[in-house]
């Protein structure tokens, strides 16, 4: 017991674990360096995940660390970093900050501090003001299946599900409202489901058929009792597909009608970070603030006035394999979005349309990544399938990592358009900041062909390849440069085929691990 109490202690703070993403391989690579290097970690998310998937899905074994859910509540995570010896706030654009003996922040992009006239009004005025009458709705893993009818947006339940409604006044009355829609409702269907809403108090429910639209409609009055109540529903046995519709919190502010469409999903896109006031003076509180590129350093001295120390994220590198055929086939990889950083597929199906156009024959683009449940995505999503129509271009949508490995491992060339038309001094955010999959698609034997903006020239520089070969600005550089790899290819892909040792250097994860434990110390 002495030697238990004697270990030293160290929480990871990362608020997106659930999606398991680029942002969430650092966390768990963090998480699981203390945890080797002697440290009884404890990891703080936003929704839990069985320490299983993460080994299934990332590769990182976390079985011996300890998992705690909080969302939104900078107070609670103060209270649990008081007195650990380390707190690591990996969260993207979440500034919070712990109570540790020594902390350390890991920003993949920074945003601005805003210590103006324009940041009180954002952070005192709008974000507090946007978070009583808009409630973002988030869910603890990702529905299987997202479809849009007749202006609502229906989330597939398969066995079980959970929402979030953050931003509630604790000891305040709401109502939670949420619809199911079944192929055939019934009153069998009523006694089959049970939901549960956790850190509150109910009063009042109404339960409604609708048998017209084959649903049931819930209405719940209840009082949080923290600043985040989770809904969850169930079913006792096997069903046909369900559909949960429209989960939401009820403010009965006229707001909600009034303000666009593009405009509420914003506010909601940033509230789902949080807000933070004076993000400048919170800096100073880490220790150590580290970047995940050269390009992301390089905003955070202008944006937060501090210097910072970068460390490359780890990649799952592919080594190639020589059984699997290369194929007449371009591919690309990033999530199918517009809000942020979008991938900008439009521009790279546009440039494939024109080379299709000119004579290309028997080449193939692939595009591939995860879509969520947000409206704006979704028709982003149609106008791209609407763009293909015609042409050899095949969409891969929330895929298995596998997938993407066969994808990468069977393509010869792999672009990159991310920043796209941007203004690189206006929204640098809206440029890939680092850049994960072109060097996943490297490590596979992919020639890349990347925008020149961004943290991806470093990219190309730390392989030593000709930028004027593997960077573009221009739809026609893409187009001229993938032509030349084209009719080069075979003395191009030996080339990538050599520097597999040059980004088991840079972006293996064994070495992250050493690098991070060695700039702590």
């Amino acid at each position: 017991m002495d030697k238990l109490s004697n270990k030293k202690t160290a929480i990871v703070y990362d608020k997106w674990l659930s999606t398991l993403g680029g942002g969430e391989v650092v966390a768990c690579n963090i998480a699981k360096a203390l945890y080797n290097s002697g440290y009884k970690t404890t990891f703080i998310c936003g929704g839990l995940v069985d320490t299983k998937i993460i080994r299934e899905k990332l590769g990182i074994d976390l079985s011996k660390i300890e998992f705690i859910e909080i969302w939104n509540d900078e107070e609670k995570i103060n209270n649990l970093t008081k007195d650990k010896d380390i707190f690591v706030n990996a969260s993207y654009m979440d500034y919070t900050v712990g109570k540790a003996k020594k902390s350390y922040f890991y920003t993949s992009f920074p945003t601005k501090s805003n210590n103006n006239l324009k940041g009180i009004i954002l952070n005192d005025i709008v974000l507090p003001l946007a978070s009583k009458y808009i409630k973002p709705v988030e869910f603890s893993n990702q529905p299987t299946n997202v479809k849009e009818e007749h202006g609502h947006i229906l989330y597939q339940i398969d066995k079980n599900i959970e929402v979030k409604f953050p931003y509630l006044e604790p000891k305040k009355q709401y109502l939670c409202k949420f619809s199911i829609y079944y192929p055939l409702v019934s009153k069998y269907d009523l006694e089959k489901t049970s939901y549960e809403i956790t850190n509150c108090t109910t009063d009042d429910k109404i339960v409604k058929f609708d048998h017209l639209h084959n649903a049931i409609h819930y209405e719940i009055k209840l009082t949080p009792k923290s600043k985040t109540c989770n809904l969850k529903i169930s079913f006792k046995n096997e069903i046909d597909k369900a559909f949960l519709i429209n989960p939401r919190i009820v403010t009965f502010a006229p707001l909600d009608k009034r303000i666009i469409k593009l405009f509420q999903a914003k506010l909601i896109n940033r509230l789902r970070a949080g807000y933070f006031r004076n993000i400048q003076k919170r800096m100073g509180s880490f220790n150590t603030v580290f970047a995940n590129s050269n390009y992301t350093a390089k905003w955070i001295k202008k944006y937060w006035n501090c210097d910072s120390k970068v460390l490359y994220p780890p990649v799952e590198l592919i080594k190639p394999n020589s059984s699997v055929k290369k194929l007449n086939h371009i591919c690309s990889v990033g999530r199918f979005f517009t809000l942020g950083h979008g991938k900008k597929q439009e521009i790279m199906i546009e440039a494939f349309k024109q080379m299709c156009d000119s004579g290309l024959k028997n080449w193939e683009l692939h595009l591939a990544g995860g879509l969520g449940n947000e409206a704006t995505s979704l028709e982003f999503m149609s106008k791209l399938k609407i763009m293909s129509k015609g042409y050899p271009i095949f969409f891969h949508i929330n895929c298995s990592r596998k997938e993407i490995e066969d994808i990468y491992l069977s393509s010869k060339i792999y672009w990159h358009a991310t920043g796209f038309g941007e203004n690189k001094n206006k929204e640098p955010i809206k440029f890939e900041h680092f850049g994960i999959a072109p060097i996943e698609a490297m490590s596979a034997g992919c020639i890349p062909i990347l925008l020149n903006g961004g943290g991806l020239p470093d990219t190309i520089d730390s392989v030593d390849l000709d930028p004027n070969l593997h960077l573009f600005n221009t739809i026609s550089g893409l187009i001229d440069n993938t032509n030349y790899q084209i009719t080069h290819y075979k003395s191009q892909s030996q080339k990538i085929n050599k520097i597999y040792s040059k980004l088991v250097q840079n972006y293996d994860d064994k070495v992250f691990r050493k690098k991070f434990i060695k700039l702590i110390k």
